[in-house]
């Protein structure tokens, strides 16, 4: 099934995989750029993936390297009923939210949410339902997915087959997962819980029959830090105050009106960066902020903890209502109160810090809090050029101490 003839260190590399792919383990290698990681990756897991029915989610940080691994895929698979397919986010992939600048910058959840309404309406025969959608409903797509099984498109290539017909290629790919031995992923798919079990339940596969490749690993570790860390800015405070005053101010404690709270917050702020930012973003004393906002209002915790629950209450609302208007379900009232409500119930996992921006931040210092799932997988395999020293990254990212660690020039 290989498909080259194999160069320096890549039988060393496969037998590596197929090792570990008996024992259920788990593999982290570092080899050079140029040392065939994406196919030697590929061939064993295919393998032992079609003969014990499992499953490969192949995940990667660029749009480039998910294509490598379909042009592989390809070599791999010639004169074989092998499918594999890529899986991209409705940013990529739904042209309705491409035609629409508003929807461009949803979250995966807000965008989730109108696609959701838009097919629903569609269903209903609303006038603001989705025609990309429509037009899936009442075209047969069986020559779509038989020209992707012959083909192995990639992502790009799907999608345009796709909208020169008028249909919808996200939907049509989700439909195809189920079929897929191999689908490759952004990052975001696997390690963002809400994505990761969309994904497994379109694939229909438990996550312990998940073979689980991790391209470019070297970038997990402080992605996965960065999907559990979160800031408030002072636009976003100013974007709450500006949303008060278009859907209506609200008390959220006895004389304390939310635009009066979100612009003390923003004084708050201001003060906060001025006394611990000098050059770099500055860890803060982790009551400091709450003390501000009790002395400023004259407070107690109980009450503030109140304040904050309206708030994100309120917020919900705002969100309701723009998402029956058919616009983007976002609130800044809602992201002010879910980031506070954070902020006063982090645990021994997180910093507080203000940055430069300034911004109030919580950032994450505990990689497993994301990748831990990595160890519900069959087995998982993490590969880049720049893993040294192997042992740290195994033990950030939570992976047992007897994960197999190999390292080529």
């Amino acid at each position: 099934m290989f498909p080259y003839k194999p160069r320096k260190y890549q039988t060393e590399i496969l037998n590596l995989f197929r090792s570990t792919l008996i024992t259920g383990g788990h593999l982290i290698l570092e080899a050079g750029t140029g040392s065939g990681k994406t196919v030697c990756a590929l061939e064993p897991t295919l393998k032992f993936a079609v003969k014990n029915k499992k499953r490969i989610i192949y995940v990667t940080r660029t749009n480039a390297q998910q294509k490598q691994v379909i042009y592989e895929l390809r070599q791999l698979t010639k004169n074989k009923e092998i499918f594999g397919c890529g899986m991209q986010g409705r940013r990529n992939l739904c042209p309705l939210i491409v035609d629409n600048p508003e929807f461009l910058n949803g979250t995966p959840e807000e965008l989730s949410k109108i696609c959701a309404d838009r097919k629903r309406n569609t269903l209903s025969n609303d006038k603001n339902g989705c025609k990309y959608f429509e037009k899936n409903c009442i075209c047969d797509i069986s020559t779509i997915v038989a020209w992707t099984k012959k083909n192995l498109p990639t992502v790009e290539e799907f999608s345009d087959y796709c909208k020169k017909a008028g249909l919808c290629p996200y939907e049509i790919t989700k439909s195809l997962l189920s079929d897929a031995v191999l689908v490759v992923v952004p990052y975001i798919y696997f390690f963002e819980p809400f994505l990761r079990k969309h994904l497994i339940e379109i694939m229909n596969v438990e996550i312990g029959d998940v073979l689980l490749i991790v391209d470019e690993a070297h970038n997990l570790p402080e992605y996965a830090r960065s999907l559990k860390s979160t800031e408030l800015s002072l636009n976003t405070l100013r974007l709450a105050v500006k949303e008060a005053s278009e859907f209506g101010d609200k008390e959220i404690a006895e004389n304390v009106m939310l635009s009066n709270f979100c612009m003390e917050m923003e004084k708050i702020l201001l003060r906060t960066k001025n006394e611990y930012v000098t050059e770099d973003d500055a860890l803060i004393p982790s009551d400091e902020i709450e003390s501000e906002i009790m002395s400023s209002f004259r407070i107690s915790s109980n009450k503030l903890d109140k304040m904050i629950k309206n708030m994100t209450l309120y917020g919900e609302d705002v969100k309701e209502i723009k998402r029956k208007k058919g616009k983007l379900p976002r609130s800044y009232i809602h992201s002010v109160g879910t980031f506070l409500l954070m902020w006063t119930n982090v645990d021994e996992y997180y910093v507080k810090i203000i940055t430069s921006k300034p911004a109030l931040g919580i950032y994450c210092l505990d990689t497993s809090l994301t990748t831990g799932v990595v160890n519900e997988c069959f087995s998982s395999f993490h590969m880049s050029g720049t893993l040294t020293p192997l042992y740290e990254y195994r033990d950030s990212i939570g992976l047992p101490s007897n994960t197999k660690l190999f390292s080529f020039p």
